[in-house]
């Protein structure tokens, strides 16, 4: 028992095994992230300033609530370049650690003062980033300093306890949908089509005169969520069941118009993916880096 516990330590404080996992799943985060303030850009002052959400007299300056102070509410702006900033150097590799937290700060800031838009996706890639400031993408090292095994210890952790998380977001929202008589009498999906300002025109003439693939398609998601949490741990079908998701949610995203949401889901996925497969990504990433740069 003592040598299982030993091995145990050695194999979460001398190596971090995720190190490419966390360098994939960082740019998919990130790049989700960016893509979402570009997006809102155009409107920011509509979004991030008092137009209109009214803004809260905050004394105390919470770290995440700058943006609902009166005495801040107009520094938005400051945010959302840090944020792109830190974003862009993040995703290039400069200073990953530092720019990890610049990014939940500004990110968490932006989407406390825009929390009336926020959706499930915002929420799973807000404790995401708060689990990315312990991971580490740097490559696989024996470290031997008692600092250094903390961090390595933290790095192996904060992997698991977002793939945990991301589990858990899952089973508690198909558990919830079994609660309401929709989901149960397979009319979910119907409903959420009939809704003309989310859903895509042709998807409404295709899908909802057709019960059956109304219902398949609404049981087919209840499914999916309620058995995440066991079988994305079978490596046989790990990966074929991560394709189903990808499906899953291109359908919210392109379908149904819930793109921020989707997007965001899908860059979490990134967590699963086994280091190897990492690794052949990020080396292929760094020939085709090399190349361009000599060439």
């Amino acid at each position: 028992m003592n040598n299982q516990m030993l091995n145990w330590y050695r194999h979460i404080t001398e190596i971090n095994h995720y190190s490419n996992t966390v360098w994939l799943l960082r740019r998919a985060i990130y790049f989700v992230l960016l893509y979402n303030t570009l997006y809102l850009l155009p409107i920011a002052d509509l979004v991030f300033g008092t137009k209109l959400f009214s803004i809260e007299q905050i004394h105390s300056g919470p770290l995440f609530n700058f943006l609902s102070d009166q005495y801040f509410s107009e520094l938005y702006p400051i945010f959302i370049i840090l944020q792109i900033t830190s974003l862009l150097l993040g995703t290039i590799g400069i200073l990953p650690r530092i720019n990890a937290f610049l990014i939940y700060f500004t990110t968490m800031n932006l989407f406390q003062r825009s929390i009336e838009l926020s959706s499930g996706g915002h929420h799973i890639i807000q404790l995401f980033l708060f689990f990315n400031l312990f991971m580490d993408e740097r490559d696989k090292l024996k470290l031997e300093t008692k600092l250094s095994l903390l961090t390595t210890l933290f790095a192996n952790t904060a992997v698991w306890a977002a793939r945990i998380q991301f589990c858990f977001l899952y089973l508690a929202s198909g558990i919830y949908k079994l609660s309401g008589a929709l989901w149960i009498k397979g009319e979910a999906l119907y409903y959420s089509l009939a809704v003309d300002e989310y859903s895509h025109h042709l998807a409404q003439q295709l899908l909802l005169d057709s019960t059956t693939l109304l219902m398949i398609g609404n049981y087919a998601a209840l499914a999916y969520q309620l058995l995440f949490p066991v079988l994305i741990w079978i490596r046989k079908i790990k990966y074929p069941f991560l394709i189903m998701g990808v499906i899953f949610h291109l359908f919210v995203a392109f379908i149904i118009g819930l793109t921020d949401f989707s997007f965001m889901m899908l860059a979490c996925y990134a967590v699963f993916i086994d280091d190897t497969i990492s690794f052949r990504l990020r080396t292929l990433v760094k020939k085709k880096n090399h190349f361009i740069k000599y060439n």
